[in-house]
């Protein structure tokens, strides 16, 4: 391989050994000059604002796949950390019920292809569904009527007995949900 010697005439012409021409102070000013000046006019195209929270921001959060072979009250407290994480990330209603499904494996996909083919269809798009009914077709599928009907009944016979005031206090929130009728505000 050759190399081609860079050199210069006194009078500043190319000269055979040399491709390139004499970068001689005009030259290379005027280089600099317009490079600063390209530098200055880029354009900054903007970016579409993002509605909500990117992918991205929440998946930041490594939230738990749900499989659907969970424990009805365990996938109840799955799904509430999920609205909570929702808050955090300034998530949109339909950027809810995406991210929520994509969180499905195993069974649990499966339901949810099928159920969100049906809720497409009656409620003409996926982006129509609010998260508020994402949430009471997940419930419906955890707990069935009979299963609701058997923890308000456990919650109307629960009693604190060996349970620590902690123990008692997570049981009478976990049942109370399925009988909010029964719990006195006053």
């Amino acid at each position: 391989m050759t190399h081609s010697r860079i050199s210069q005439n006194p009078g500043g012409a190319m000269n055979q050994d040399n491709q390139n021409p004499p970068m001689d102070g005009g030259l290379a000013e005027t280089i600099r000059l317009l490079a600063d000046m390209l530098r200055q006019q880029e354009v900054h195209v903007p970016r579409p604002e993002v509605r909500g929270c990117m992918c991205e921001k929440f998946l930041i959060h490594r939230y738990p796949k749900f499989s659907g072979s969970e424990e009805p009250l365990k996938a109840e407290k799955w799904i509430m950390d999920l609205v909570r994480t929702y808050e955090i990330c300034g998530c949109t209603e339909d950027q809810k019920v995406l991210y929520a499904g994509y969180l499905f494996q195993g069974e649990a996909r499966i339901w949810w292809d099928m159920r969100r083919q049906l809720l497409v269809r009656e409620l003409g798009s996926l982006v129509a569904l609010s998260c508020e009914r994402f949430k009471e077709e997940f419930d419906n599928i955890l707990f069935l009527d009979s299963v609701k009907q058997l923890m308000a009944q456990e919650f109307t016979t629960l009693t604190q007995g060996s349970l620590t005031i902690e123990q008692y206090a997570t049981e009478f929130m976990a049942l109370g949900r399925f009988a909010p009728h029964l719990i006195s505000t006053q």
